[in-house]
């Protein structure tokens, strides 16, 4: 779903971390197929090893998040880098769905509310559980300038979940300016 973006100006890394499968190949295939995909391969440390080595590895203005679970609408990235640009967020947070599949084949889609907005440093208290609802990273767009001036990694002692709030945490500290897309 990366790759049917309707926006062509961008890098896709996908790491390997350590897969004992065929994810390896896969991923190879992908970066000799499309000149804008990079293939990584890395010893297994977990999901935050592996995010850390993306970071390691992205040249790109603003840095998104997508997990093997996860599925982009064809104009995500046009759409949010265009929003991050013209508003000159430090982070660009647009909505998700939540689809739930049942076994006897219901299907049901949760749509996460936010409002549209922009909101200045000195605002973010007032919106504060607006804030805290998105704090999964595959929801946004982080301007790596921030990411690599100060260092933000993710913490590899997190195993279990809690290592995207975490790391939300640490960019917001230094984020100037925050965007929401409702769409």
């Amino acid at each position: 779903s990366v790759l049917k973006q309707n926006f062509e100006e961008f890098e896709l890394i996908l790491v390997n971390d350590g897969s004992q499968d065929n994810s390896g190949s896969i991923c190879d295939e992908y970066a000799q197929n499309y000149s804008n995909v990079k293939a990584i391969h890395k010893k297994n440390g977990g999901i935050c090893s592996a995010r850390n080595v993306g970071l390691d590895y992205a040249s790109g203005e603003y840095i998104g998040f997508c997990d093997n679970d996860d599925e982009y609408l064809p104009d995500l990235i046009r759409d949010n880098y265009e929003l991050a640009k013209k508003n000159n967020v430090d982070l660009m947070r647009y909505a998700k769905i939540k689809r739930l599949e049942k076994d006897d084949g219901r299907v049901w889609e949760i749509v996460s509310q936010i409002t549209d907005m922009f909101i200045e440093r000195n605002q973010f208290y007032k919106y504060y559980n607006n804030i805290r609802r998105e704090d999964s990273i595959w929801t946004g767009l982080y301007k790596r300038s921030i990411i690599k001036e100060k260092n933000i990694r993710f913490d590899e002692s997190f195993k279990f979940g809690s290592e995207d709030l975490n790391f939300n945490l640490k960019f917001l500290k230094y984020c100037g300016k925050l965007g929401f897309n409702s769409r």
